[in-house]
C-alpha cells in the first residue's frame, strides 16, 4: 500500500516535469527510460549522433531533477533517499 500511494504521489510532479520539457529532451528520456533503448539505439531511430543523445539525456535529467526538487508536494524524502531513488530509475550504466 506505502509503495502505490508513493508512486501516486510522484504522478503529478512527474507529468509537470515531464510537459516542461522539449520535446527533443523529451523523446531522448522517455526512449531511455521506459522504451529500454540503448544510447546508440535512440542515436539510430532518432537520426541523431551519440553525442546528442547523451547531451539531451544530461539536459532531461538535470531539468527533472530541478523540477522535482521545486516541488513542494513531491514527497516527504530527503534530499539523499529522493536522489538515490532517482538515479537508480534514470541513470544507465
Amino acid at each position: 500500500m506505502a509503495a502505490a500511494a508513493s508512486a501516486q504521489a510522484w504522478r503529478g510532479p512527474l507529468a509537470t516535469a515531464l510537459a516542461r520539457l522539449g520535446r527533443k529532451e523529451r523523446d531522448v528520456l522517455l526512449l531511455v527510460a521506459w522504451g529500454d533503448l540503448s544510447y546508440e539505439e535512440v542515436a539510430r531511430v532518432l537520426q541523431i549522433p551519440i553525442g546528442t543523445v547523451r547531451s539531451r539525456l544530461n539536459r532531461a535529467r538535470r531539468r527533472m531533477r530541478d523540477v522535482l526538487e521545486s516541488d513542494p508536494a513531491r514527497s516527504t524524502l530527503t534530499g539523499t533517499e529522493l536522489e538515490e531513488r532517482w538515479w537508480k530509475r534514470w541513470s544507465r550504466a
